[in-house]
């Protein structure tokens, strides 16, 4: 098998018409259900009879009202429970043309492009969305009217590359570092030219491993000894990730590659997946990418202080890069787009990011004591921060606790617990019980952090437990 990996080059901009939004406040019109506020799709049934598929609209009072002779394509972007079929449909004054398309993923972030006709780039009346699939639920994300032109180019590699009968042979072409595959954006698109192609040919664009992405295979190409092109889109963030980290490999039989760019229109985006668990609440860094969580359902916050037992977290709307958080929201998978924020770093934050790699947490020692969100079995009460005595290997995205005073609390709990402070929600730490001084003899502090003696009237910490202390 002989291969291409990418790592290099050069740039060619070429300005052009800006995409055009669609609003996701559909109107339901039958069959499932649309809910406008999640803007989520629901089906029953995979039949595509009567009431037992959904159907939604936009018309003129969203946007879908105008000229778009200009634009060539529609984009839907979307989270889906399962690869079911759903239809597009456009009504247009020259009668309605039907387009069936196929998520790209399950349970993934995909995309599908579909492609303008003359009779649908211009005086379109309505756009109808429908679909049917067994106990399909299909969240849109985004959909937006895209012009070929508004794009810029990026010569990854040229040359003459012949794969030829067998899957055998390798021939690898390497360069020093991945060069503008490093800006690779979601919606970008990896375009191979090809010549000399013959019946059963194949070209493959994977990843740094060799496997190939999903939509990445492209088998029996037009045999011809003329130039042609395939395009490979990066369909999400996950991908756009790998891509931008170890750069990518084209294999294939039976064809001479010539060309390979990448393609970057003004509407790509770079982006940055993250999934919450059961327990709703989970760490999270990145290595130089600030992200917007408004409105994402998600709420991120940074650790302020630090007192035996007790980290006290403060929420905000950005995150920055190269600093740790703590996110809160719905069990679910997400995509934030990354943005560029002028809100301050914190001036102090106890979480330490991992970033977009994995890597290795020492263990703690004296003056750096470092801490690992987890919990103990299935018991969602026991969610905190425990000490590290020993290395410990973190996922990517993920951020852990650095001291440098042991906050370990004393006795059997080993917990350092989470507290909310102003937002009156504590994780990990028991309601506030009366009479500290009936059942504790550990040491006490305030809310400050100062250790108090045992006549201190107010609210106590004990073990990392809150006390009424009378």
């Amino acid at each position: 098998m002989k291969k291409i990996t990418l790592l290099l080059v050069l740039l060619l901009a070429v300005v052009g018409v800006k995409a055009t939004e669609l609003d996701l406040d559909l109107d339901n019109l039958d069959g499932g259900t649309y809910n406008k506020s999640t803007h989520v799709f629901s089906c029953p049934s995979e039949s595509w009879s009567e009431n037992q598929w959904w159907v939604a609209t936009w018309d003129g009072s969203k946007n879908v009202d105008t000229d778009y002779s200009a634009y060539d394509e529609l984009i839907l972007e979307y989270i889906t429970s399962d690869t079911k079929k759903f239809r597009v449909y456009f009504a247009t004054v020259a009668g309605i043309t039907t387009q069936t398309v196929y998520p790209t993923s399950n349970a993934q972030f995909g995309r599908s492009v579909i492609k303008l006709n003359s009779s649908t780039k211009s005086g379109i009346g309505k756009i109808i969305l429908s679909g049917a699939g067994n106990a399909l639920t299909m969240k849109l994300t985004r959909a937006y009217f895209r012009s070929k032109s508004n794009k810029s180019t990026t010569s990854l590699w040229t040359g003459s590359e012949n794969f030829g009968d067998s899957w055998g042979k390798v021939n690898t072409l390497t360069y020093s570092n991945k060069g503008n595959l490093a800006n690779a954006k979601v919606d970008d698109i990896i375009q191979v030219t090809i010549t000399n192609t013959t019946e059963g040919n194949q070209i493959n664009v994977t990843d740094a491993t060799e496997t190939t992405f999903v939509d990445g295979c492209f088998d029996n190409v037009t045999a011809q000894e003329e130039a042609q092109t395939i395009e490979y889109v990066i369909p999400n963030a996950i991908v756009a990730e790998k891509i931008q980290q170890s750069g990518i490999v084209i294999n294939g039989k039976k064809v001479t590659v010539t060309n390979i760019d990448l393609i970057t229109y003004n509407e790509s985006y770079d982006a940055v997946y993250f999934a919450i668990g059961a327990d709703e609440i989970a760490t999270f860094s990145t290595s130089n990418k600030s992200l917007d969580f408004s409105g994402s359902g998600v709420t991120p916050y940074y650790a302020s202080e630090v007192t035996p037992g007790s980290v006290t977290l403060k929420s905000v709307r950005y995150t920055r890069g190269w600093q740790g958080y703590i996110l809160k929201g719905v069990e679910g998978k997400y995509e934030l787009k990354v943005v560029e924020t002028e809100e301050d770093y914190p001036s102090q934050n106890y979480l330490k990011p991992i970033g977009d790699y994995s890597g290795e947490v020492a263990a703690s020692t004296t003056g750096t004591y470092h801490y690992i969100f987890a919990k103990k079995g299935d018991d969602a009460s026991s969610i905190g921060f425990y000490k590290l005595t020993a290395n410990h290997n973190l996922a990517a995205h993920k951020a852990y606790l650095e001291t440098t005073t042991d906050i370990t609390p004393t006795g059997n709990n080993a917990r350092v617990n989470l507290d909310f402070g102003d937002e009156s929600e504590t994780t990990g730490i028991d309601n506030v019980d009366v009479n500290a001084n009936e059942n504790i003899d550990a040491p006490m502090y305030n809310l400050a952090g100062q250790r108090i003696g045992k006549s201190y009237k107010g609210i106590v910490i004990v073990n990392g437990k809150k006390y009424f202390n009378k």
